[in-house]
């Protein structure tokens, strides 16, 4: 199948190349190739991580979590985003008269002190209130003591809720009544969603490989990135419906692509490799949902695995037969043990009726839990 080259831009979904995108990827190199010493706090890429790993793991509605997460990336409408974009002329607070930002809105403001002063939630030695709410969350994950994050979210959103209403209506709450109805919203949440959770029983899974129909090969295919290397790995798992290894493969590639490149990468690496041993049916398995459908041709895959995808089905087309399956990555545990490997190795690696050895113990699991289970 002859396909025609293009260029693209894997940076942008559409795969089109933008000065923002590669303004992104430049600032990026430059700190990856200076070791990330000199940047100031708000770049810090792992206390960053920990604070959106902190707001979207929190047990209230979403959209509270979307609310925080809106005030960290200074993107609610305060007075004085409005006025730096031009929108108003000034940005007096309407409770106070101060400059009205996220950080004073929701902390510093006179109505947010007596919220806050009511809660455990406490900055010690603070010159000034901070500008923006995001130093406010890092002060409090700096600050010793358990922490009521739920609370912490819910008031934060109704002081926001409650400068709208002052705004708008005119109606100002003080801060005892907003602490007491985050308290009351926390309480009622816990009491009623919580609950239904733990006593929902989930649908019985099966959380191990499942062998294909008789007859057939199953192509297990997974991808690993690592960033501070700057490569990724490929693993690649063959198996009949006996649970038998027909073949593996585990490849080191020293390009900077990004996950779905490399999914794309390893399912065509992976049935290039089944065609190479002879197999004429096979089921291509992986957990990348997105490259999954795009194989199968129900999703019309990104411009930066279109080329990709278009060359593996054209090596599909000349199969006897074949399929394509989506499986979580419990279901997926030996592909992703040699695409986590291939940090180790130089280049490729490939075995031919064996079993890799970082991988015998996960292939044994699963021909055990195939004796035992329902597809014996």
């Amino acid at each position: 199948m002859n396909l025609v080259d293009s260029q693209v831009w894997a940076k942008t979904p559409n795969g089109i190349l933008s000065v923002k995108s590669a303004y992104i990827e430049a600032v990026r190199y430059l700190e990856v190739s200076k070791g990330c010493e000199d940047r100031p706090g708000c770049s810090d890429a792992s206390r960053m991580e920990a604070i959106w790993k902190l707001i979207w793991s929190l047990k209230c509605p979403s959209k509270v979590k979307h609310f925080l997460w809106r005030a960290c990336k200074n993107a609610l409408p305060t007075k004085q985003c409005l006025m730096h974009r031009k929108v108003i002329k000034e940005d007096k607070c309407d409770l106070c008269g101060e400059s009205e930002s996220s950080g004073h809105i929701l902390w510093g403001c006179k109505v947010a002190k007596e919220a806050w002063s009511e809660t455990k939630f406490k900055i010690d030695r603070l010159g000034r209130p901070p500008k923006d709410f995001l130093d406010v969350l890092w002060l409090l994950m700096a600050s010793s003591g358990e922490k009521d994050w739920e609370k912490f979210a819910v008031t934060a959103w109704l002081l926001w809720n409650n400068r709208n209403s002052v705004r708008f209506r005119g109606k100002c709450k003080n801060g005892k009544t907003i602490e007491g109805e985050a308290r009351k919203y926390v309480e009622e949440f816990r009491g009623v969603c919580l609950p239904e959770r733990q006593e929902a029983q989930p649908a019985p899974c099966f959380n191990q490989w499942t062998p294909p129909p008789q007859g057939m090969y199953k192509v297990n295919v997974d991808a690993a990135v690592f960033k501070e290397q700057r490569c990724c790995g490929i693993g690649v798992v063959i198996r009949n419906d006996k649970g038998q290894m027909m073949g593996a493969l585990c490849k080191k590639i020293t390009l900077p692509w990004g996950v779905l490149e490399a999914e794309a990468k390893a399912a065509k690496t992976g049935i290039l490799l089944a065609w190479d041993l002879g197999l004429k049916d096979i089921v291509v398995e992986g957990d990348s949902q997105l490259v999954m459908n795009a194989l199968k041709g129900s999703v019309i895959p990104t411009l930066a695995i279109q080329k990709i995808v278009e060359g593996s089905q054209g090596c599909l087309s000349h199969f006897k037969s074949w399929r394509i399956a989506h499986v979580r990555r419990n279901n997926n545990g030996a592909a992703h043990l040699l695409a986590r490997n291939a940090l180790s190795v130089d280049g490729c690696v490939i075995w031919v009726e064996d079993t890799p050895p970082v991988i015998e113990l996960q292939i044994q699991n699963d021909v055990i839990a195939m004796d035992f289970g329902p597809y014996q």
